[in-house]
């Protein structure tokens, strides 16, 4: 799934459950991560995006 905002492309990277567990940007860097509990509640991110 890709993210388009006024500062570029951004793609989020999912795990096997469909959980959103990254964000990259265009060069493939993480700009933001994502933690979730076993029942799917957020419980951390690091970066300065949101979900």
């Amino acid at each position: 799934m890709q993210r388009i905002s006024a500062t570029g492309s951004q793609w989020y990277l999912h795990d096997r459950l469909a959980s959103t567990r990254a964000l990259t940007d265009t060069a493939g860097a993480v700009v933001g991560s994502f933690a979730c509990t076993p029942y799917g509640a957020p419980a951390g991110r690091t970066g300065t995006v949101s979900r």
